[in-house]
């Protein structure tokens, strides 16, 4: 009779650990998963192969846009460089888009440039479903989703700045050249709206 009720223990604490150690590792091989809009855009810290591999076939991502930089490891290996050829393998694009200064530079914010890039891949359906990330998922990730919120979506500046703050960004108030950008960005949509 004895054995029954540990039998019956040992199958309850595996039906419980079970997923809580699936959920682990599925966090740390893909981190800080998000929807932005369900088919369009995904938003992740920096998966590993599997996490990736998993994702690519789980949501049919088209395209990966990578926020990190292969040189903020000054000359080490690049921890992420597995990532293009990986996804060439797989049929899915990759574009690697290395964060650039948000703040004004002789007339011009350097960032822009990345962002005329996103719109390019976001204003293509081709290119659906499109996931972005960094390391953690946060902050450069964040800046862009923050974008698309407003671009594609019509979110107000506030709404998605509280999202971005929702989502970790906790040092946006320190990364004022972030939020100024982020505050003053008035989506081409808007641009063409009004001429």
């Amino acid at each position: 009779m004895p054995y029954r009720f540990i039998a019956a223990g040992l199958v309850g604490l595996s039906i419980a650990l079970v997923p809580v150690g699936y959920a682990k590792k599925r966090e740390k091989s893909f981190g800080n998963f998000r929807v932005v809009e369900p088919g369009v855009l995904y938003r992740s810290a920096q998966p590993t192969p599997e996490g990736l591999g998993r994702a690519i076939h789980d949501h049919g991502f088209r395209t990966v846009i990578s926020f990190r930089d292969a040189r903020e490891d000054r000359g080490k290996d690049v921890p992420d460089e597995w990532e293009g050829p990986f996804c060439t393998k797989l049929g899915v694009k990759f574009i690697r888009l290395p964060m650039l200064v948000w703040s004004y530079q002789n007339g011009v914010v350097p960032a822009e440039e990345n962002v005329a890039v996103f719109r390019t891949v976001m204003n293509d359906p081709a290119n659906y479903p499109v996931l972005i990330h960094c390391f953690g998922g946060i902050h450069r990730t964040g800046i862009f989703s923050a974008l698309y919120r407003m671009e594609w979506q019509g979110w107000t500046n506030a709404e998605a700045i509280d999202e971005m703050r929702a989502c970790g960004y906790a040092t946006l108030d320190k990364d004022e050249d972030v939020r100024r950008f982020l505050e003053s960005y008035r989506p081409l949509r808007a641009v063409r709206n009004e001429q």
